[in-house]
């Protein structure tokens, strides 16, 4: 049996007590079947389980990461040899930029079958069922609209296929990662909390005193005085000149103003150091170069520009927004515990950008292991009483992304054992790090002017030019390949400027611009593999009887969780899934690895 279904409830993930009704359609014999404890002609409830286990396929809109969770956390629900299909998950891997988005509400307009508007979700009532109903048919149509895009897109890319089943069984995957939830230290955390406020107070008592107060207009524009027939001030504007000259002035005093005479109103601010504005004033009144620019051409406090001040004064403002941001994310943490009862979980849109990468929400924002706090911060994240966490990460992802396009033997080698950004350095002609910086910035699109700047300190067009002559040098095949890409998105533009080109597996990746595409490129190769390898793994773990529990998939590295007596094989499973299996199952053209770390937490895993 092949059905579609849709339940409507009184709230989302968190807040979700009830399930007021489920509707299912049965796609071959179009029979409508409601489930429900709340109207008399509708079944109980309670036999939407065993009805939803006997389909072989169910279909529904965005069911996997939330129709699907609300059963397992309301009915206890976990199906079992079940294939799903998820309407919106194919809609956004069919056409990632489809305009107007991805909703059924969306598509009831493309489809000429309005979703309906209905907004009541604290009760039951018959217009509910209504509106149920007609979800479940305006799905179906959306079901056969986007299955017939896929198909196309198969015929022209038989690996989009593939590609369909691992985003679906990733999704899966994450909604696990949800119900599961992650134990998470919320003592030590509120203990670091309170630290890290102690220590943003040390330097707001010090600093704040010594920026000035901040004027902050409350007419936009300068006004002049308004007067009525008989000679006096308007109401209004006796009261703004009240205001502005700081006692009162009646409608009698005209003589108080001229009458062409400007005023603007203002009010004097206490400075703090939360106000970027101030502070900078204050940077700059101090001698700060700054050497990066916000896209609006605001100065950004950076590392390497405070060491342009004298003293210890720029330091510790850049401490201090260290600090100030980890305050803010660990604070986030410390709020979804307290409402999961001292665990936190991955909440993630797994075709989350126009790369496939995903998006996440609830666990963002995870400082490095090696930046400041970054070790504190993960080792909130623990293991399960009895069982141990093992993550696993894909090494050098992006490098071997852009080494698998370009297919060349010896950047292989150099990437693989010996060291390719020395070899750039030293073809270009800057340090390693510099080189390594140039050579990531023309991936994320940098233009001549940028690339003669990371060298020269200023905008220099012909440095850059030389510069990225010498990458192509360093790099044989780079520029044909942005010759490909470059050609392939033209080609494929649309009257909107949008064009794609090639994933490794097949699907489009979608750009608005030309600068962006090896970015772009590297990124779903990324998604892709991780996502493949990971999928891999569990399908492994299930197969052996290993008992694993999905904790978090971040970008390129995956956490679990197992008993200690799998931890060996655990581990083997990760590493060879990432590492021999996408290598030979995506046909790469260079060796993938996986690091398998095994720990009592977040930070000994990773």
């Amino acid at each position: 049996m092949k059905i579609i279904y849709d339940i409507e409830t009184n709230g989302l993930l968190n807040t979700v007590t009830n399930i007021w009704i489920a509707v299912t359609k049965n796609i071959d014999t179009n029979e409508i079947v409601t489930f429900s404890d709340y109207d008399p002609n509708s079944k109980p409830l309670n036999e939407l389980i065993s009805y939803l286990n006997k389909c072989e396929v169910i279909i529904g809109h965005n069911i996997i990461a939330f129709d699907n969770v609300i059963l397992n956390k309301l009915l206890g629900w976990k199906p079992n040899n079940i294939k799903f299909i998820d309407t919106m998950l194919l809609s956004q891997m069919n056409n990632y930029r489809r305009e107007g988005k991805h909703s059924l509400g969306n598509f009831g307009k493309l489809l000429n079958d309005a979703k309906g508007d209905f907004k009541e979700f604290d009760k039951y009532s018959e217009a509910m069922k209504v509106y149920a109903i007609q979800d479940v048919n305006l799905n179906h149509k959306v079901y056969n609209y986007v299955v017939k895009e896929a198909h196309e897109l198969i015929t022209n890319r038989p690996t989009y296929k593939k590609a369909l089943q691992t985003e679906h069984a990733i999704a899966e995957l994450c909604s696990e990662q949800v119900k599961n939830k992650w134990k998470f230290n919320l003592l030590l955390a509120k203990k670091h909390y309170e630290y890290l406020t102690f220590e943003m107070k040390k330097i707001e008592d010090k600093i704040n005193p010594t920026l000035k107060p901040r004027k902050v207009f409350i007419d936009k524009e300068p006004k002049t005085a308004k007067y009525l027939q008989d000679g006096r001030f308007s109401s209004v504007s006796a009261r703004m000149l009240s205001q502005f000259l700081g006692k009162e002035i009646k409608q009698t005093d005209t003589d108080k103003w001229k009458p062409n005479d400007t005023f603007q109103r203002y009010e004097m601010i206490e400075a703090d150091l939360g106000n970027m504005e101030q502070v900078r004033g204050m940077l700059l009144d101090s001698g700060w170069k700054p050497t990066q620019f916000t896209p609006k051409g605001e100065p950004k406090i950076t590392p390497d520009s405070v060491d342009t001040i004298k003293g210890d004064l720029g330091k510790e403002i850049l401490h201090y927004y260290s600090l100030r941001s980890r305050h803010s994310v660990l604070k986030g943490w410390i709020e979804l515990a307290e409402e999961n009862n001292g665990r936190v979980y991955v909440e993630a849109f797994n075709v989350g950008t126009p790369t496939f990468r995903q998006r996440h929400s609830k666990i963002v924002n995870v400082p490095n292991v090696n930046s400041f706090f970054g070790k504190e911060m993960r080792e909130l994240f623990t293991a399960d009483d009895g069982k141990i966490m093992v993550g696993c990460d894909s090494a050098g992802n992006q490098i071997r992304a852009l080494c698998h396009y370009l297919n060349n033997k010896d950047i292989n080698e150099h990437v693989l054992n010996g060291d390719i950004h020395q070899r750039t350095a030293d073809i270009v002609g800057v340090s390693r790090q510099l080189a390594k910086s140039l050579l990531y910035a023309t991936i994320f699109g940098a233009g001549f002017a940028k690339l003669g700047k990371m060298v020269n300190g200023i905008e220099d067009l012909e440095k850059g030019k030389e510069v990225k002559n010498k990458l192509y040098v360093a790099f044989p095949g780079l520029k044909e390949l942005n010759n490909r890409l470059n050609k392939f998105f033209y080609t494929t533009q649309n009257k909107n400027g949008m064009g794609f080109i090639p994933a490794l597996d097949g699907r489009k990746i979608y750009a608005e611009s030309s600068f962006k595409l090896l970015n772009y490129l590297l990124q779903a190769y990324e998604a892709i593999t991780v996502k493949s390898a990971v999928v891999n793994a569990f399908k492994m773990f299930k197969q052996e009887k290993l008992d694993v529990d999905m904790l978090g998939l971040i970008h390129d590295e995956v956490q679990v969780q197992t008993k200690p007596e799998n931890i060996k094989r655990v581990k083997e499973i990760l590493s060879y899934s990432f590492g021999d299996f996408i290598t030979k199952e995506l046909d790469l053209n260079i060796q993938m690895a996986g690091d398998a770390k095994e720990g009592k937490n977040w930070y000994e895993t990773h």
